[in-house]
């Protein structure tokens, strides 16, 4: 009976550290990701983010670009520059184009 109490403790403190190992690297691959679209329960299908030095545009968790500004963050108020660094999320192809010019203004 003992020997049979000491197997279940040995079986599932070893579960247990597979399944925190798993949650470990679940979060280790969330803070290696810098773009992330997901905020809250809505997907954004563009973020706008300095690339570079320069304006990116991201789509579909892509590490590069699909379309780079030729504008410097630095050229904009510290406000913009705060929230090119952290990234833009954009809903729309209409809010995409809204942001773009008006940073090109």
């Amino acid at each position: 009976m003992k020997k049979r109490t000491v197997t279940c403790i040995v079986v599932s403190a070893s579960v247990l550290v597979v399944a925190l190992f798993f949650v470990f690297l679940s979060f280790l691959k969330n803070l290696t990701n810098p773009v992330d679209y997901n905020y809250g329960a809505q997907t954004y299908p563009y973020l706008v983010q300095e690339y570079n030095g320069k304006i990116g545009v991201f789509r579909n968790n892509e590490k590069t670009p699909f379309q780079v500004v030729d504008l410097s963050p630095a050229l904009l108020p510290p406000y913009d520059q705060a929230a090119l660094e952290e990234g833009i999320p954009i809903r729309n192809e209409s809010e995409l184009q809204r942001i773009l010019e008006d940073y090109a203004s």
